[in-house]
């Protein structure tokens, strides 16, 4: 006899899950049932069925999860799985009011955002973006001339790296830089017992480690206390070389402040996989500057660890609708 699959909001239905991907597909298939705001309003006696929703952050409808609880249309509603591992956009005070758990999906996207780290420092440090636009649009005389008027770039063996936020996913990007002979510095809250093991050194004083960095990675939470971590007081002792990479989230960053150390060359360039506003209108001064190469908050988006992150919340729900301890519960 086939296990009933638990009935899940999720306002935008199948189609905000990159369902297209056949192994997201079947993840889902296989051990929920999807129900979109589009099936509960025209079916409102599910909503004493669904116990969990899923909260994916691009989800244009995804605060339906809210405005349906409070409409009454998802009464036994106790349960939301943000599809990743940042929270500073949930609503907390409305959730304590409704009386809803959060959970969200830590460690699993660790390796990708990692990666995608790795991937914004070596392409700014070695001006792939540059490289790319002359190969696509330069005449066989303006490429001949690059080899007189080379933009050279910074390497990223042996240089420092400064790391902002050493939790799982800064110790990721620690075990990356160290196979490229990276001299590792790091800030964070507290010192790791474990940072011998990538050879990094403990800087409590933000200020004291970034004039030393020729790279930054910016890998912390977004809170009260990293909101516009770094200012224009930050960028005005960092050296005119270093490259600053975020693979945190956008408002860790002064925008402005930014856009000023890039314009006035206080440093060299900026690989930012996470933006403030975000998305950028297209009219935005970072998108106007040539040392500034930016991805649209993709570092999670790979199949594997979409699948992992999609896993996670499931077995979250999983847990919940059997009355087991959450796996990933964030406390509000």
């Amino acid at each position: 006899m086939s296990q009933v699959k638990p009935k899940v909001f999720l306002p935008g239905g199948l189609a905000s899950l990159c369902t297209e991907y056949k192994k997201l597909r079947d993840i889902v298939n296989s051990q929920i049932e999807v129900v979109s705001d589009e099936d509960l309003v025209s079916n409102p006696g599910i909503g004493t069925e669904i116990t969990a929703a899923l909260f994916y952050v691009h989800d244009p409808l995804k605060l339906q999860v809210f405005n349906r609880k409070e409409e009454g249309l998802l009464p036994a509603l106790h349960l939301v799985c943000n599809n990743g591992v940042g929270v500073d956009h949930m609503p907390f005070s409305r959730m304590k009011q409704l009386g809803l758990r959060l959970t969200n999906t830590p460690g699993v996207l660790s390796d990708a955002t990692a990666d995608m780290a790795m991937a914004l420092m070596l392409a700014t440090g070695r001006q792939l973006g540059t490289g790319l636009e002359w190969a696509m649009t330069k005449t066989l005389q303006e490429k001949n001339q690059l080899f007189i008027s080379l933009h050279l770039g910074q390497e990223i063996s042996f240089s420092t790296l400064g790391i902002v936020g050493m939790g799982s996913i800064g110790m990721k990007v620690a075990q990356r830089a160290k196979a490229f002979n990276m001299t590792i510095l790091y800030h964070n809250r507290n010192q790791r017992a474990d940072e011998a093991a990538v050879g990094a050194k403990y800087y409590s004083d933000l200020l004291e480690m970034l004039p030393l960095c020729d790279f930054v990675i910016i890998s912390c939470p977004l809170t009260a206390e990293t909101k516009s971590l770094f200012t224009s007081q930050h960028f005005d002792i960092m050296k005119p070389t270093c490259h600053l990479i975020n693979v945190a989230r956008g408002a860790v960053v002064h925008t402005e402040s930014l856009v000023d150390a890039l314009k006035s060359k206080k440093i060299a360039a900026a690989g930012l996989d996470v933006t403030d506003p975000e998305p950028l209108p297209h009219d935005h001064p970072l998108l106007q500057l040539e040392n500034v190469l930016v991805t649209p908050h993709w570092a999670t988006a790979t199949v594997q660890t979409r699948g992992k992150m999609l896993q996670l919340s499931i077995d979250n729900i999983k847990a919940f609708v059997e009355g087991k301890p959450l796996l990933s519960e964030v406390h509000i």
